[in-house]
């Protein structure tokens, strides 16, 4: 029983994979445009799976952590519901639906897994998992030697004076994240005897030339190499965050030019949908302006009055006609239709989350330690890439909290009853 339940677990986490991270784009782009709701489907077939699992079993667990994710999430709920309660609502219902399926996702994703898989145990899917993602990875790299040799793939962009890759992912992004995902699910197998392909796998994602991936590289680096820095983060939190602080600084000091550009120069809507989320903010204090209605993609598909009122429908991918850059960023989405208080109720989950992961890796055995550096490690690349995308509302981030949700769960796995708290589970509620 126990050998099928693992069987099927590693099948269904490696489709999942395939169809969130490699496949997403191609599938919208070449075969149908209702791919790009795979994403969707996916969280509301897991949620209605986890409501029918805990009203037939009555059994759930969650950590005090999830307890405060779950009150943060509602406080950000009440403060994007309040502007359409209030007599003039600042956008239309369909606005304020698609916003809070969008936002809310990766959460539900999460706490679904954390239901519903609560058997899964991925260090017994080691030959399966590090099979399907290197052949997905080798294949890429013909892909992308092919591709470099005769051309076939239109390239977009230039970056260092050489063309950036992308091949079928549709955006650099999309295909560094690939390469960032795989090297985090491959590092708990192959860190310890195969380090030059995880290399590699870097190699290759760099080859996207993102700034933001470059921004990646020091704590992949850092957690592959530097067996004091696991133990650090175990045992340490002063001197990991001055570590962590460190490589974030010297980052930020090296690509400046490119972050000044993006952010605080006149002429790129990244920056203008940056200052307005603060005047917003200030504004409509001490909430924001809701759901749907600034910097998210259903503020641009129905497009918010939010835009007119602060003079971005001008701006070039701000418009009505062409709002494609309108959701370019996420933590100004975070602080204009949320205010303040939304953008701390954010930070306070992502802290939440972290606090977790490092909760658990101060207790777990050692054949855990690296899968809960791995989803620190994708934390952090979610963190990173939110800077300058909407990553946080995309298919990737679901994949992520897909993959953080079995994590967490693996802490949990002592042979015994479901729904039987362990000493773990004890030590991080106390």
């Amino acid at each position: 029983m126990i050998c099928g339940r693992q069987n099927k677990g590693v099948l269904v986490f490696c489709v999942v994979s395939l169809f969130m991270v490699v496949l997403y784009e191609p599938l919208t782009k070449y075969i149908h445009p209702a791919f790009k709701y795979m994403d969707e489907f996916l969280a509301v077939c897991l949620v209605l799976s986890s409501l029918l699992h805990v009203s037939l079993t009555k059994e759930t667990v969650l950590f005090s952590f999830e307890k405060q994710i779950t009150l943060a999430l509602l406080v950000i709920f009440l403060i994007g519901t309040v502007p359409y309660a209030l007599g003039n609502p600042p956008n239309g219902m369909m606005a304020y639906l698609t916003d809070l399926t969008i936002f809310y996702k990766i959460f539900a994703v999460y706490f679904s897994v954390r239901i519903l898989y609560r058997n899964w145990n991925m260090v017994q899917w080691e030959r399966t998992v590090v099979a399907w993602v290197s052949l997905i990875i080798l294949l890429l790299a013909c892909l992308v030697v092919l591709d470099k040799i005769f051309v076939f793939i239109p390239h977009k962009d230039i970056r260092f004076g050489f063309y950036n890759e992308e091949l079928f992912f549709g955006h650099s992004s999309r295909y560094a994240f690939f390469f960032q995902f795989a090297f985090i699910v491959l590092l708990p197998y192959l860190v310890k005897r195969n380090r030059l392909f995880l290399i590699l796998v870097l190699f290759l994602g760099g080859l996207s030339l993102r700034f933001k991936y470059f921004g990646f590289l020091p704590f992949a680096f850092l957690f592959m190499f530097g067996k004091g820095m696991v133990n650090t983060l175990k045992y340490n939190y002063i001197r990991t965050l001055l570590v962590l602080a460190l490589i974030s600084g010297t980052t930020l000091f090296a690509f400046w030019e490119h972050v000044k550009q993006n952010f605080l120069s006149e002429g790129y809507a990244r920056a203008q949908l940056t200052r307005k989320s603060f005047q917003i903010a200030r504004d409509h204090f001490p909430v924001g302006s809701g759901f749907g209605t600034y910097g998210s993609h259903a503020s641009g598909k129905y497009y918010s009055k939010i835009y007119y009122t602060y003079r971005l429908n001008t701006m070039y991918g701000l418009s009505k006609n062409d709002a494609r850059f309108v959701a370019d960023t996420f933590w100004p989405m975070v602080l204009g239709q949320f205010g303040y208080a939304g953008l701390l109720a954010y930070c306070f989950i992502m802290l939440c989350f972290f606090r977790l992961l490092i909760e658990h890796l101060k207790t777990s055995d050692d054949d855990l330690t690296y899968f809960n550096i791995s989803a620190i490690l994708l934390l952090l690349c979610l963190i990173i890439d939110s800077s300058s995308d909407s990553i946080l509302t995309h298919n990737r981030a679901v994949m992520a909290f897909f993959y953080i949700g079995i994590v967490v769960n693996m802490n949990n796995r002592k042979a015994h009853p479901m729904g039987e708290q362990t000493a773990v589970e004890n030590s991080i509620d106390q």
